[in-house]
């Protein structure tokens, strides 16, 4: 607050709270004072008897008279013909004819505002005895208002003066013993750093809009604010927030990535004042930090999610695992290919190299393997001269395959298939994924876009999961399931076919 004019009843009890201050409390703002006069007629019986009463009515310190009502009673001589009451309260005037005694039905509003005392005064004529209630509405007055911010304003600043005066004090005692209270453990401040510049860099690599499926800072995961009735929304988007969370944190080597910062005037030219004074820490690395205007980040992908975050980089989708997705992009295939098969020229001749494994296929006679030496390699085409001993080199003769062997508990050939319809997709395209038992992607297909048919051929005997609507594009705040379900359990034996069908409905 700069002045006392900025000051209302919610900042006072706030400042008040933070100075532990004794705050004035304002006076109530309308107020309402009464005020009854009665009267007699004195005197013998005339053609007309009449008699007045007059009387200051007394307006609070600290308010103004707005407006008033009349209320009146009275006892008449039986003479109708000049029966009358005429009463004044302020710069009102209210006159009642022959025999309607009674009060005011609505509010008297005066034209000017009477401070200290309102003037009342009523008439009777032709009456004996009549009473008058006088009722005056009134209300704070500006110059109160502000008195009253005015004590207040300064009994806040008083209390921050002498907050500031014992900060001030302490500060220099502490100096003083060589104290640098504005110092503090580096590894506080390091962690600042990664923590503001990771943000900066997932900001990079997601939508920013809070609307997009993946993204950071999402609402709408919990219901309710209260303790006692806190609950996390435990539903599909829950999942996938989560799923995207894990892939953006682990996917990447955040704890030891590396930067530099470049000096204030690569910021905004406004802040340059800023950030080129700012000296509140001895930390050297932090207070660069602190002045930079902007900074260059090095963060490494943690080895085994390469694959992954080419995919995401591709696609926007996360990949947990299994055969990378074919993707109909040929620009995505050839960095995938050129990755994996980089360029180089062959220094002198090659030797065979065994290496371990943690394939349980590869160990002799386990599968229908009889191995003498390692699996085999393809030798069409091998140029034994490439070689410093071509008899060490792996080939067909140096392995034996037991006849009537079947992997999978299937038969190899491939007889059986599955399919099925999405129905009420209303247009989604929808991917239909086989996995083995163990995870692995066995297949995957999408529905027509003609009547949401689909089918996998060439399927071994065997057990697998199908997952219908892989992608979640049939979410549950969409859609609603009539039949069927996504997740079924396969078991197919040898020419066999299973169909499965998945009804939906839009919400």
């Amino acid at each position: 607050m700069e002045n006392y004019f900025e000051l209302n009843e919610l900042k006072l009890r706030y400042w008040a709270g933070k100075f532990n201050v004794e705050i004035t409390p304002l006076p109530q703002n309308n107020v309402s004072i009464g005020k009854s006069l009665s009267g007699s007629y004195v005197g013998s019986i005339e053609h007309v008897e009449f008699f007045t009463i007059t009387e200051n009515i007394t307006i609070p310190e600290g308010y103004k008279a707005v407006s008033g009502k009349i209320g009146l009673t009275a006892t008449h001589d039986g003479n109708a013909g000049y029966q009358e009451v005429e009463a004044t309260i302020g710069d009102k005037h209210y006159n009642i004819g022959t025999w309607n005694i009674g009060s005011t039905s609505s509010v008297l509003t005066f034209g000017n505002s009477y401070i200290n005392s309102v003037p009342a005064s009523v008439t009777y004529s032709n009456y004996f005895v009549g009473t008058v209630n006088f009722s005056v509405k009134c209300e704070l007055t500006q110059a109160t208002i502000e008195q009253w911010k005015m004590e207040n304003f300064k009994a806040i600043i008083d209390a921050y003066e002498d907050a500031l005066e014992k900060y001030n004090q302490r500060l220099a005692e502490q100096e003083a013993k060589g104290v640098q209270i504005k110092g503090t453990n580096p590894g506080f401040y390091r962690q600042i750093e990664n923590t503001v510049l990771r943000k900066n860099c997932i900001s990079y690599l997601i939508n920013q809009s809070p609307t997009a499926k993946n993204t950071y800072g999402k609402g709408g995961l919990t219901r309710y604010s209260d303790f006692t009735t806190f609950e996390v929304n435990v539903n599909q988007q829950l999942d996938d927030y989560t799923a995207f969370v894990k892939f953006i944190e682990q996917a990447f080597e955040w704890e030891i990535m590396s930067y530099y910062f470049y000096p204030f005037y690569w910021g905004n030219r406004s802040n340059w004042h800023k950030l080129y004074q700012y000296d509140e820490t001895n930390d050297p690395l932090f207070r660069s930090f602190m002045q930079s205007g902007m900074a260059r980040v090095i963060v490494t992908v943690r080895p085994g999610f390469e694959e992954a975050v080419r995919h995401y980089f591709q696609t926007g989708q996360i990949w947990n695992g299994g055969e990378v997705p074919v993707i109909d992009d040929e620009l995505y295939l050839s960095i995938v290919d050129e990755l994996r098969t980089p360029e180089g020229l062959p220094e002198g001749k090659a030797w065979v190299t065994r290496i371990p494994t943690s394939l349980t296929i590869l160990q002799a006679n386990s599968v229908g393997l009889k191995v003498e030496k390692a699996l085999p390699c393809d030798c069409e085409g091998v140029n034994e001269d490439t070689f410093e001993d071509p008899s060490a080199i792996p080939c067909d003769t140096n392995f034996e395959l037991y006849e009537n062997i079947t992997l999978n508990g299937g038969n190899a050939t491939g007889t059986s298939k599955i399919g099925g319809k999405v129905v009420g997709t209303q247009g989604e395209n929808v991917k239909i994924l086989l996995k083995n038992i163990d995870g692995s992607v066995k297949d995957f297909t999408y529905i027509s876009s003609d009547n949401g048919s689909w089918i996998i051929h060439n399927l071994p005997a065997g057990k697998f999961e199908l997952i219908i609507d892989a992608n979640n594009d049939l979410k549950e705040t969409e859609y609603k399931i009539v039949s069927g379900q996504k997740a079924n359990a396969v078991e197919l034996e040898d020419n066999d076919v299973q169909e499965f069908t998945l009804e939906v409905e839009k919400l």
